[in-house]
Order: C-alpha cells, then structure tokens, then sequence
C-alpha cells in the first residue's frame, strides 16, 4: 500500500511537471515566438536540477525521460548525463524497485548502441539482465529486449556462435 502511493504521487509530480514544462508555449508567455522541442527540453532539464533535489524519485523519472528524448533527437551529448544521473539516483534509492535500475540501465545502454559503444552497451546490459531474471509481466518484455540488444552488440562486434554450436568467436 506505502509503494502505491508513493508511485501514485510521483506520477502525479511527473505530470504536474510536464505539464508545466509546456507553460513557455502558451500565447500569452510566447508572445508570438515559435518555441521549440529542444527549447522544452533544455528548460525542463535546468528546472528538474533545480526543483526535484528533494524527490529522487521523481527527478530519476524524469531525467530518464528527458534523457531518452533527447537521446531519440540525436542530442547524444544532452542525453548521456541525464541517462547516467537517473541511473545515479536509482542505485542509490534504497527500496527502488529493481526493474527501475534496470530501466535505467537499459535506457543508458540504448543511448550506447546508437553511437556505437558496444563495450559501453555490453556492461550496462549485463548488469541488467540479472535484475529481471525474476521479473514477471512487463519485466519479462524488459528482459526480452535486453537479450535482443545483447545479441545486437555481438552481431555489431562480429561475435557469432558456428552452426555446430560451437563459439566462432568469444561470446
């Protein structure tokens, strides 16, 4: 029961500051400019830093949101250090749910399989997959699509395994 108010208030933070996020675009505080994506971004990402301290778990939420945005924009350097800060804040949540961490963990390894960096991608995955081995539910999809991004990275670095089952490289 204290999980699910704790979750039914952060959800309501998240909205309440999402909401306000898009405040800038109203007409009356354009005041005729054209505002854009990465302008809400950028303003969202100064004021989690500023108003959130007090709600980790809020602010983890949020900056992995942000950061995945960001991230799907192609601002690769604007996503990484909200990825790794809400990566920061989950481990050092205590009671965090585990497939919080490993959300995180697996939002950090796509932002390193888009630019690439596969060993990068690699350790963030397998440190992963040992958090929802005993997931259930959307845990499980969580797990599917960590080893499907695992056998992208050894297929990306040439890693195969043989048609006899036998290891045609290390994996």
């Amino acid at each position: 029961e204290r999980r699910a108010r704790l979750e039914a208030e952060t959800a309501r933070q998240v909205s309440g500051f999402l909401v306000g996020l898009f405040e800038v675009a109203a007409p009356d505080q354009a005041r005729g400019h054209t505002i854009t994506a990465r302008e809400i971004l950028d303003a969202g990402s100064e004021r989690i830093g500023r108003e959130l301290v007090a709600q980790p778990q809020t602010q983890a939420r949020l900056l992995g949101t942000m950061g995945t945005v960001y991230r799907k924009l192609g601002l690769y350097e604007e996503a990484e250090p909200k990825l790794q800060r809400a990566l920061e804040l989950r481990r050092a949540s205590p009671g965090a749910p585990v497939a919080e961490l490993a959300a995180a963990l697996g939002d950090l390894a796509d932002l390193y399989l888009d630019q690439a960096r596969y060993q990068e991608a690699e350790a963030a995955i397998t440190e992963a997959l040992p958090l929802l081995d005993d997931a259930a539910g959307a845990g499980r999809l969580q797990l599917a699509s960590r080893l499907t991004d695992l056998g992208s990275v050894y297929r990306r670095q040439g890693r195969f395994v043989s048609h006899g089952g036998q290891a045609a490289d290390v994996i």
